[in-house]
């Protein structure tokens, strides 16, 4: 998390797209560095949970969307610029779909693309 806070006091307040955010914890922890932290979660318990701790915590830059990262990751990235993004990816275990894969390709969301760390205790997960 260290590192990933690095790149983004690095850049100038890119938005944070965070795929598969759940209740927000990544985004959230992140929002003071990112002009906007935009979550994508199929759970709707999940969503509602990240909305609330993003009010609580007074983060109104941070927005959560529910909905598959898959289906909203290309309209997500294109509606900003490709420089200014973030993207963070914290799949369940099976893994990013390989549409996720080729619609992050196409975007290519900048040199900031992460794959948080702790997924080494799974390292098949990498490569679905």
């Amino acid at each position: 998390m260290t590192q990933l806070r690095a790149v983004l006091a690095s850049r100038a307040r890119p938005a944070l797209v965070d795929a598969y955010c759940g209740s927000g914890l990544f985004g959230l922890f992140l929002a003071d560095l990112a002009g906007e932290v935009v979550g994508l979660e199929t759970d709707g318990a999940a969503v509602r949970a990240a909305r609330h701790n993003a009010e609580r915590l007074g983060l109104p830059a941070c927005r959560f969307v529910q909905g598959s990262a898959e289906g909203l990751l290309d309209e997500c990235l294109a509606a900003r610029e490709a420089d200014g993004v973030c993207l963070l990816l914290d799949p369940p275990r099976a893994g990013c779909p390989p549409g996720s894969w080729r619609r992050i390709a196409r975007r290519r969301p900048a040199r900031s693309s992460t794959y948080p760390a702790i997924r080494r205790f799974w390292p098949g997960t990498r490569g679905r």
